[in-house]
């Protein structure tokens, strides 16, 4: 007499596991690459806003044709010592105000345009920089743009002392990539104006005081 029965059913479970592998190795590496990927995003965003900056900036100076005795003002006495190295604190607001519009409608304006960033770049290390497929990266403002004005004063030789006039821009930038996000601070350096005085220059005025 036949006897009936049930067969047991072989659970796969080597694919099971290898499934479970897969995932938990994918979350892991979720976990350890978007921290990295948020970090580079903002250095992309940080080096793309940078550019666009320096590049707006100086068109809007070479249009403007401003020079350094728009911004300052060298008073000597009579044998040609400098006594005093005086601010034109309106014309420099001026510019100030302007320059930062310009900026603000650069990067604003930047964020209807995608960059791309290659996928290496973004992965991190020297060996993958560069290569791969582009990916996505938007850059906009996510805050006002500030500015404020820098002396910078170095020896230039002999009784000689060059002064840069520099403009600090700053700004609050939001990057994104697909899947990822970041905000991050910006702040770049612009050279205005620079001269070289002959003469010697007070030490509380070469200290930027």
């Amino acid at each position: 007499m036949r006897r009936w029965g049930y067969r047991r059913s072989r659970v796969p479970w080597k694919g099971l596991l290898a499934i479970v592998a897969v995932v938990g190795i994918i979350i892991v590496l979720e976990f350890q690459l978007k921290p990295l990927m948020r970090d580079l995003a903002a250095l992309e965003a940080k080096r793309y806003a940078a550019q666009m900056v320096s590049v707006a900036v100086q068109k809007e100076l070479e249009s403007s044709g401003v020079s350094y005795s728009d911004f300052a003002v060298i008073q000597r006495d009579t044998n040609g010592k400098v006594l005093s190295i005086s601010s034109n604190v309106v014309k420099m607001n001026e510019l100030k105000s302007h320059l930062v519009e310009t900026v603000q409608d650069t990067l604003s304006d930047q964020g209807n345009e995608d960059l791309t960033v290659p996928l290496g770049t973004l992965l991190g290390g020297e060996l993958f920089h560069g290569r791969g497929p582009g990916i996505p990266l938007r850059v906009t403002l996510s805050g006002n743009v500030t500015a404020e004005f820098h002396n910078i004063f170095e020896d230039a030789g002999v009784n000689q002392t060059r002064q840069q006039i520099d403009l600090e821009l700053s700004a609050q930038l939001y990057a994104y990539l697909p899947g990822v996000d970041s905000t991050t601070d910006f702040s770049t350096d612009v050279p205005v104006a620079e001269t070289v005085i002959v003469g010697e220059v007070p030490v509380f005025m070469a200290s930027g005081k």
